[in-house]
């Protein structure tokens, strides 16, 4: 049995791809050359290429640190600290950490033909995700989403400023949760 059900309502699988993606540029298709088959890359963006730097500089370091110090953080208690802290800079990242992750330039189309930012100020619109709100344009085949900056919805409450935030960040947990049943559900029949 899998505990990744503890995970998944607080979990952005587009901030995780940014975290994973390369910095060469997003793969926009293949073509042939002296009889292999190569990836087409769109061209390199320089801030991708400086934060990637920083993140990976960060992480070696952290993990070089941590095996270093094995007194300090037992390797047993690795997987659930990481966890935590993943969780921790996903769902309730401060305002330092949501405007740079935030900046990451983002596409969820494989041509990349629109980009925007993961995150941002959605003014008026971030109330769109409160649960009780999203319930009734649902009902009513409105959208759910703000305008835009919709790929880290937890990064764009802190950018908007949205008070109080933890009335915010539950609501789209509790969405998530709700989405995750009945995805279960339809599974079960």
């Amino acid at each position: 049995m899998t505990d990744a059900y503890k995970y998944v309502p607080t979990f952005c699988n587009n901030l995780f791809e940014c975290f994973c993606s390369a910095p060469h540029g997003m793969t926009t298709g293949y073509r042939e050359c002296d009889g292999k088959i190569i990836p087409v890359l769109s061209g390199a963006n320089a801030e991708m290429v400086k934060m990637a730097e920083i993140q990976t500089k960060t992480a070696v370091g952290f993990t070089k640190y941590a095996c270093e110090n094995e007194n300090c953080i037992p390797i047993c208690k690795m997987r659930d600290i990481s966890a935590r802290l993943l969780k921790a800079l996903m769902y309730k990242p401060d305002k330092q950490e949501a405007e740079i992750l935030g900046a990451f330039p983002f596409s969820d189309d494989v041509t990349e033909a629109k980009i925007q930012r993961l995150a941002g100020n959605c003014k008026g619109s971030i109330s769109n995700i409160l649960l009780p709100v999203r319930i009734i344009r649902k009902k009513k085949g409105k959208s759910i989403y703000p305008d835009k900056y919709i790929y880290w919805l937890y990064g764009s409450i802190v950018l908007t400023g949205c008070k109080p935030a933890w009335v915010y960040r539950l609501s789209v947990r509790e969405w998530e949760r709700l989405r995750l049943l009945r995805e279960r559900k339809k599974l079960c029949r």
